[in-house]
């Protein structure tokens, strides 16, 4: 049998000799007028009054779109909102566009551009949010103890539209809604905060509900709320193929009911072999943001078993942070001794992945040179061929395999 994966802006065709149960998203067809349904959700949103209710001031006008790592769309719905607030006598000098990087690197005025379309670029102002460097607005403390701090352009806007996509996410339960502010246009250190939360066993994929990443999210963002949020859904093709808008929880809770229904992809037992794609670029620009793919393969691989992943890396490993702790900080056991004793981002990651190494080996197809990931937790390979003959070696000839063509966005598990 024939497969083809994506691997950055391209793809890696490949033959199994045996079998292999390949994971994919739902049947979902692709919105036929994205357009107008972008519209008919602003003028019917869910929780709250219209978009032409809701927006209008003679203020600012802040809208939040993601960064690199994501994709939504931007460039379809950015300027149709634009157009709506056109229309509703809000002229494109009070608004501007605000990339939530978090604690990723900046975009390249080149890939703003691309991400929320050359007319939208034309028409409005978009700024890089720093958070390490912008101008912070201390907003207040939530009860877990985490220090807000906010963008003062985001915090000091009279009004805020917040946008993105909705797919699962490791440890939020779900991406997209209330990320857009936090941790989007958040403080490094509100941040950092945050992410050690993360390492509480009920901070999972697929998990609002007594999640205490997700709780604090929620009072971190009510102190500064957003206006009124459009999120979007997407199949591995990056076609729309749901539209959410209007209060950004109400509305955020039923685009996770549509991404539960799209990706979830249940199995009836561990494999031997997991072959796994991150869906190409941005979703393996780096180790750090793959990392996503290899919970989702390892979670549905024997203990004992093997992961081969795909991940083009073309930004490298990720943060000096996350590359600091995965050289010098031992296993994943001493890891975690030391991040409950003082966090830091980028070491939980770390953690992450050493434990899931402890489960299963990893074997990484990238574009990196082998000697930049020599003790990293995963065993770098210079061809899918190579990591097969590994995976022959080890397992025998004919392993149980799933194969991941999407691994950032199906969320397999194996059934109970």
């Amino acid at each position: 049998m024939k497969y083809q994966l994506r691997f950055g802006d391209g793809k890696i065709e490949f033959s199994l000799a045996h079998g292999a149960e390949t994971l994919l998203p739902q049947e979902a067809q692709a919105l036929p007028d994205p357009e107008s349904s972008i519209r008919k959700a602003l003028g019917h949103p869910n929780g709250i009054h219209p978009f032409s209710e809701v927006i209008p001031t003679k203020g600012s006008v802040a809208i939040i779109v993601n960064d690199e790592t994501r994709v939504a769309r931007t460039d379809i719905f950015l300027p149709i909102l634009l157009d709506e607030m056109n229309r509703l006598g809000i002229k494109d000098q009070q608004v501007f566009g605000l990339i939530s990087n978090g604690t990723h690197r900046l975009m390249t005025r080149e890939e703003i551009q691309k991400k929320v379309s050359p007319l939208a670029c034309r028409r409005i102002k978009v700024y890089n949010h720093n958070g390490r460097k912008s101008p912070m607005v201390h907003a207040g403390k939530t009860r877990a103890g985490t220090e807000v701090a906010y963008n003062r352009r985001f915090f000091e806007a009279d009004k805020i539209i917040i946008t993105g996509c909705i797919l699962y996410h490791f440890f939020a339960g779900y991406g997209g809604g209330r990320k857009a502010v936090f941790p989007g246009v958040a403080a490094y250190e509100s941040i950092e905060q945050n992410h050690k939360m993360s390492m509480d066993p009920r901070a999972s994929f697929g998990k609002l509900k007594g999640n205490p990443v997700d709780d604090d999210f929620q009072e971190a963002v009510a102190f500064r709320r957003p206006d009124f949020m459009l999120n979007t859904i997407l199949d591995e093709n990056k076609k729309i193929v749901g539209v959410v808008a209007g209060d950004y929880r109400k509305a955020h809770e039923e685009g996770c009911k549509t991404v539960d229904r799209l990706f979830g992809s249940p199995v009836p037992e561990p494999g031997d072999l997991v072959i796994a794609s991150c869906g190409g670029y941005p979703k393996d620009i780096n180790l750090f943001q793959s990392h996503k793919t290899i919970e989702n393969a390892v979670r549905i691989a024997k203990k004992g078993g093997l992961v081969i992943l795909l991940a083009e890396c073309r930004d490298g490993i990720g943060p000096s942070s996350f590359v600091d702790w995965l050289r010098k900080n031992g296993s994943a056991r001493e890891m975690e001794e030391k991040l409950l004793e003082k966090f830091q981002f980028g070491g939980h990651k770390a953690f992450f992945l050493a434990r899931l190494a402890e489960k299963a080996d990893v074997l990484l197809v990238s574009a990196m040179p082998k000697k930049n990931l020599m003790g990293l937790y995963v065993k770098p390979v210079a061809s899918l061929q190579e990591a097969l003959k590994m995976a022959y070696d080890k397992l025998g000839s004919n392993p149980l395999t799933y194969i991941l063509p999407q691994g950032g966005l199906v969320f397999p598990w194996v059934k109970a």
